[in-house]
Parts: structure tokens; C-alpha cells; sequence
């Protein structure tokens, strides 16, 4: 099992290289050179800053038994035949019965961004909403070892 982390939209970075060192989890974290910082303990890719760079990457390094963290749905929906885990950062798994519904509603988004409409963003970025995820990393891990 590898932890493959799209870094450009995962403010627990931190946090989930100290969970998947206690647990000898290797993790691929992948950013673009816009979003560079250093980071031990992990493979760490560095692409262009290019639209979509970053997802391209972790395509062509996901492989089955992985699990995937990324708050990117269209990202998610292409790796999930892919591997066996695909996470938010905060915390929720992207599966066949929710996906769905994810992609729709960021298509409506951004139609309504496109005729000039305003949208709400999201919500800040908890404490909660990151210890959820490293619950579910701590069940998933314990589950493989």
C-alpha cells in the first residue's frame, strides 16, 4: 500500500506524513513547483504549474492497493477504478455512490460561475474536518498491516 497525496489541495499534509511514517506507509506527494515546500519522509514530485499537471501525475503513478487523497473530483472519479481508497482532505471517501452526485454539482457550480452568478465557497478547513481523515487513514492502515 502507497498514500499518494495531491498536494495542492491538502492543508493536512503534516499531519498525515506523521500517521503514515508511525504505520511505515510510504507516501508519493505530488505538488506543482507553485505550491513548493519541503517535506521529508516522503517521495516528493514537483510538476509544472500547469491546469491539471498535478492530476496527470498522480494518474501515472497510482496503481491498485493505493489509497488517494485529493480534494479534486474529477480527479477522484478517474483513479477510482485505479486504486483501492480515494479521500477528501477532509475526510470523505469517494466511492460509485457518491461521485455521481459530486461532478454534478461541481458542473452546476461552475455554469452558474460561467453566466455571472455568485456561489458560496467552502467551508474553512477544520481541525475536525482533519482529524476525520486521519481516523479514517488510522482504520485503513491498521486494516492492511
Amino acid at each position: 500500500m502507497r498514500l499518494v497525496i495531491d498536494g495542492d489541495a491538502c492543508p493536512a499534509k503534516q499531519a498525515i506524513l506523521k500517521l503514515a511514517k508511525k504505520h511505515v506507509v510510504e507516501v508519493i506527494l505530488i505538488t506543482s513547483i507553485a505550491h513548493y515546500s519541503d517535506y521529508p519522509d516522503c517521495t516528493y514530485i514537483v510538476v509544472d504549474n500547469q491546469p491539471e499537471a498535478v492530476d496527470m501525475a498522480i494518474m501515472n503513478q497510482v496503481k491498485k492497493g493505493d489509497v488517494v487523497i485529493t480534494g479534486d473530483y474529477g480527479l477522484a472519479a478517474m483513479v477510482m477504478p485505479k486504486v483501492d481508497w480515494v479521500l477528501s482532505p477532509r475526510g470523505r471517501v469517494y466511492n460509485e455512490g457518491n461521485i455521481d452526485q459530486l461532478l454534478l454539482q461541481r458542473h452546476l457550480v461552475k455554469k452558474e460561475i460561467r453566466s455571472g452568478g455568485r456561489v458560496k465557497g467552502p467551508a474553512q478547513y477544520t481541525g475536525s474536518d482533519q482529524q476525520r481523515l486521519l481516523d479514517i487513514l488510522e482504520r485503513i492502515f491498521r486494516r492492511n498491516n
